[in-house]
């Protein structure tokens, strides 16, 4: 059976997640696709892998963190499994965190 979108980004927060650091919310793949919440579980994971990136890139992560809290403070719709970007954004957000 092929994992759902969701469920592919809750294994990710979850991977990142594995100190406990972060909210436990986005464990669940339910979560994902409710309101602004996919923006605010990648708003957090970027947060997290900031620190361990060099200047330049931990910059760029920074402005996207900034995109992604104007996306939850405007309620922005959530991502479905047929939208390509999230997908993308999931494969992006997976080889920020590889190197964690």
């Amino acid at each position: 059976m092929e994992k759902t979108l969701a469920q592919s980004f809750s294994d990710l927060y979850q991977k990142v997640n594995s100190d406990g650091k972060l909210d436990p919310f986005f464990h669940r793949p339910e979560a994902f696709g409710v309101a602004s919440n996919d923006f605010a579980a990648v708003m957090l994971l970027l947060e997290k892998v900031a620190p361990q990136l060099p200047a330049p890139a931990a910059e760029q992560v920074r402005a996207a963190v900034s995109v992604c809290r104007q996306a939850v403070n405007e309620n922005v719709p959530a991502l479905t499994d047929d939208r390509m970007e999230w997908d993308l954004i999931l494969h992006l957000l997976a080889a920020l965190s590889a190197g964690r």
